[in-house]
């Protein structure tokens, strides 16, 4: 493919052909900035600056056809995106663009329609979206070779558990869906001790005596702490958004990405709502109340652990009930682009629950001046 464009481009120069697109020109500039200059010339461009060369000499002849094989090979993921931009500039040409690529990133981000080939026959041929929706559900296959496992499957089942193999990590989306699961941890852990801190806060700074006096009842107080624990719940999660959008600008994302960065926000605020309702139950029910925030702290972990294991383990599938890190898996989302609806039944469930436990039990609570 590369001999072909280079030859249309001597064959354009020859004829006195249009000239050529933006492309050519911002590889000029760029190469301006970067070569060395010297009797013999400039050096020869590499990498990513070398592919675009290619495309802008393919385009020298104004075709209305640029046939591109496997483009983004041995790129790094910054000249991909530079090189997936360039071929969304020849699209929104009018120009018609085949392109041959084993990245099923680079195919869904950027085909219209994706053709797959198996051995010269094509034996799929759809929309992305719509090949994505044919696929079956998803199975699992696991071997017993004579009560012992192959070597290297604790490790894959490891990185399957931490979705290290469910995305691609030299993709913006394959980045923040590994990072989630820290989000979801630290949304997790903060919502908790909100939740049981604000609840005890005047046993533990001893002014309980001054809340004993005010003309409120107990469920006003324990309404207005939660409302104020949501607040920064909700603070949390935009903040980590703004940064998140600032931080991705330079890489030009996709409409995909932003679908998937602002349902991995909407997942990490239920798990946040989740903890919050626990923290809540925790600092109203426990007479420790030193105890609560640790307590909580605990219990995420624990719920954390559960998910890796249910995920490792075949026969403790059943735990991804009990662990609402399951219910917000980011591979899960990323694959369905939708969150399932058990699983929010079951958060609404949760945090429903811990709700009224928090407001029944600290109004039958002893609470110690």
């Amino acid at each position: 493919m590369r001999g072909r464009a280079m030859l249309g481009a001597r064959d354009a120069a020859a004829a006195g052909g249009d000239e050529p697109w933006n492309s050519t020109r911002t590889f000029g500039r760029q190469r301006g900035r970067t070569g060395r200059k010297g009797r013999r010339g400039a050096a020869a461009p590499e990498g990513g600056l070398k592919q675009r060369l290619f495309i802008a000499l393919a385009l020298m002849p104004n075709p209305q056809l640029v046939l591109l094989d496997e483009l983004t090979t041995g790129l790094d993921p910054q000249a991909r995106h530079a090189i997936w931009d360039l071929v969304r500039d020849v699209r929104a040409k009018g120009k018609t663009v085949l392109l041959t690529t084993h990245f099923m990133e680079e195919a869904k981000r950027l085909g219209d329609r994706v053709a797959i080939l198996d051995h010269g026959r094509i034996v799929a041929l759809d929309t992305p979206a719509d090949l994505i929706r044919g696929l079956e559900a998803e199975e699992r296959v696991v071997f017993n070779l004579g009560g012992t496992l192959p070597a290297g499957f604790e490790k894959a089942a490891m990185l399957d558990a931490l979705n290290m193999r469910a995305f691609n990590l030299t993709t913006l989306s394959g980045f923040y869906g590994v990072m989630f699961i820290y989000f979801g941890l630290l949304g997790a852990i903060a919502a908790a001790m909100w939740g049981s801190d604000m609840i005890s806060k005047e046993e533990r700074d001893k002014t309980v005596e001054f809340s004993l006096v005010l003309p409120v009842s107990r469920s006003r107080v324990v309404t207005a702490k939660a409302l104020a624990a949501l607040v920064n719940c909700v603070a949390f999660v935009l903040i980590t958004w703004g940064v998140s959008l600032v931080a991705v600008r330079q890489y030009n994302p996709d409409r995909a990405f932003y679908d998937l960065l602002a349902l991995e926000m909407q997942a990490m605020f239920l798990i946040e709502l989740i903890f919050l309702a626990l923290g809540l139950l925790l600092g109203c029910a426990m007479k420790q109340y030193k105890r609560s925030a640790s307590t909580a702290v605990g219990i995420i972990l624990a719920t954390y652990l559960m998910s890796i294991l249910s995920v490792m383990q075949e026969r403790l599938d059943f735990l991804k009930y009990l662990t609402p890190f399951r219910y917000y898996d980011a591979g899960e989302l990323f694959r369905n682009g939708k969150m399932d609806g058990t699983y929010l039944l079951l958060s609404a469930a949760i945090i429903v629950v811990c709700v009224v436990g928090a407001y029944w039990a600290y109004g039958r609570r002893d609470l110690y001046i």
